[in-house]
């Protein structure tokens, strides 16, 4: 997963990426921490799908764009526009795995 720190580089790759789902995460977030095994999963399974990493703490700006309050935050890009949202780890990863097929 690529970790995107900048503005420009959010846009660059999210909203040239016709379907992306982007990490918003913390250091400090232990439900972050065991999320992104299961993102790094997801991406090996779904080559169609492009996966971003955004460290809130870092770029708070681009978190702040999508108002993103609790972590971890998943947002589902299609064509750089914002189509769904997933907050916090999900009890049953087929949740996740739903969200991605619903969105081809």
């Amino acid at each position: 997963m690529n970790t995107l720190t900048t503005l420009e580089e959010f846009v660059n790759n999210v909203f040239k990426s016709n379907l992306a789902v982007v990490d918003f995460w913390a250091e400090w977030c232990n439900p972050c921490k065991r999320l992104e095994p299961v993102l790094e999963d997801f991406e090996k399974k779904h080559p169609h799908i492009k996966f971003f990493k955004v460290n809130v703490e870092h770029s708070p700006s681009i978190a702040e764009m999508y108002s993103v309050q609790g972590l971890p935050t998943l947002a589902f890009f299609k064509n750089g526009l914002l189509i769904d949202t997933f907050v916090g780890m999900p009890g049953n990863i087929s949740i996740l795995e739903e969200k991605m097929k619903n969105h081809k």
